[in-house]
């Protein structure tokens, strides 16, 4: 879930670390590398607020790309 919803739902580790409670990012980075288990309270916590996100239901903001003229990319 963690990498399907890196860059829509939370834009970092330090974004996510602070929805979770974690006192650093780094520990959001410890658990992905070495594939530990969350704890169950924080994955609720993690499900419960990217809720839209993991369902598919989320509008994600995708910046207007222009071109020097201003006008919008098609």
């Amino acid at each position: 879930m963690y990498n399907q919803l890196r860059g829509k739902a939370f834009s970092g580790n330090a974004q996510l670390a602070e929805v979770l409670g974690f006192n650093s990012p780094a520990s959001i980075t410890e658990i992905i590398k070495s594939r530990q288990n969350i704890d169950p309270e924080k994955f609720r916590i993690f499900k419960e607020k990217y809720k839209d996100y993991i369902a598919g239901t989320a509008h994600v903001h995708t910046p207007c790309i222009k071109n020097s003229r201003g006008d919008p990319y098609v």
